[in-house]
């Protein structure tokens, strides 16, 4: 499952928020069958006139790359070698401008790596493109570097303190990492690629109703009288028609998102489904009871000697 999620890529596809139907991606085929060009704004600082043989060399590069460029040194795919009435047209406040009209349609993988030679370049971009750059890429690396762990973490230190334990919430935070993985896997296995929120999605909703389940189980542990193994079984044997009904209403209900004409919602509630089936019928009944009966009065150090006594 960790193979697959760090493997597979994500799109920003229109036609994954949209209904199939609509005039928006009726309009977008329309446009990559007659005028295949995305728009990228290069920005330039400086007098054109002074740094005009930089201006021309970029403007060559890029027409020499399949694009359209319209600014101080070209139009379309006409260049000027020397400065001429037009290159002042296209400077204002210190800064020059390019339109740039490259040969892929918006948010392709073609269009991406385009934007983002010029962005690496040192170049300031503007347009379509490169939005989807900074927003995207930026809020998937900070959702998962920074956002992700500390929201895991802040929740384990929680339960730590509220429990008197620390083995729990680890044990729990990590079952609730594997069944996101493997839902979210799932998923890239059956549709290949994911709109880019729908990962980010499947984790944060797992995260918070999985804690749900896993409490039913730990709480009633707690409460159970007798030696350990005991509580256990009695614990899951207990709590195991709340949590399965309980999964089972839930997975139904973000599985019926299956059925909406738009592959978003459908990927969301298939992801999500198929995670909550997942962590109800594998998770919760066998991993969470087999990891407790192993670590057995380990599970609630460091307030061990008070929980695990023998009141039989």
């Amino acid at each position: 499952a960790f193979y697959v999620f760090t493997t597979h890529t994500t799109n920003v596809s229109i036609r994954e928020i949209v209904p199939p139907s609509s005039n928006v991606v009726v309009g977008e085929e329309e446009l990559e069958h007659f005028y295949n060009y995305s728009i990228d704004y290069v920005i330039i600082q400086g007098n054109p006139n002074a740094s005009y043989s930089r201006i021309y060399n970029l403007t060559q590069k890029l027409i020499d790359e399949g694009a359209l460029v319209y600014g101080p040194a070209s139009i379309g795919k006409t260049l000027f070698k020397n400065p001429t009435y037009i290159t002042n047209l296209y400077y204002s406040h210190n800064y020059s401008l390019l339109e740039v009209y490259i040969p892929y349609p918006v948010f392709s993988k073609g269009a991406i790596n385009f934007t983002n030679q010029l962005i690496n370049q040192g170049y300031l971009v503007g347009g379509s493109n490169a939005e989807r750059v900074d927003i995207v890429d930026n809020t998937v690396h900070l959702y998962y570097i920074e956002v992700l762990p500390l929201t895991i973490a802040i929740i384990t230190v929680y339960l730590m303190i509220t429990l008197g334990s620390i083995i729990v919430p680890l044990r729990l935070s990590l079952t609730l990492l594997l069944s996101s993985l493997v839902g979210v896997a799932i998923l890239y296995l059956i549709y290949g690629s994911l709109y880019w929120l729908t990962p980010l999605i499947v984790f944060a909703i797992m995260y918070s109703l999985g804690i749900d389940y896993d409490m039913f189980i730990i709480i009633r542990i707690l409460e159970e009288k007798g030696k350990e193994e005991d509580r256990i079984v009695n614990a899951v044997k207990n709590t195991g028609l709340v949590v399965t009904a309980a999964g089972l209403i839930l997975a139904g209900a973000f599985l019926s998102l299956g059925s909406s004409d738009m592959r978003f919602l459908q990927e969301i509630g298939i992801g999500v489904g198929i995670t909550i089936l997942f962590d109800t019928f594998i998770v919760r009944p066998i991993f969470v009871p087999a990891i407790l009966a192993i670590l057995k009065k380990y599970n609630w150090w460091p307030k061990m000697m008070n929980l695990t006594r023998d009141d039989g």
